[in-house]
């Protein structure tokens, strides 16, 4: 889903070709999570609806379950 937004999106610096390559969550002020596109997409790890991301004025964020 998250590949599907980014083909939609308008960029406006003259970004070409913008694809996922890994989500990192701030877990704490000094430690985060880190996954791949091939960990995203992983069934095992649970469907990220539509619903589950917040939008705001310069990108998008996933919020919690």
């Amino acid at each position: 889903m998250i590949e599907r937004l980014l083909e939609l999106s308008v960029m406006n610096n003259g970004e070409r070709e913008v694809k996922l390559h890994s989500v990192i969550v701030h877990e704490t002020d000094t430690g985060y999570a880190q996954c791949f596109k091939e960990d995203a997409i992983n069934p095992q790890m649970g469907e990220i609806r539509l619903s589950d991301i917040k939008f705001f004025k310069g990108g998008y964020g996933r919020v919690g379950r």
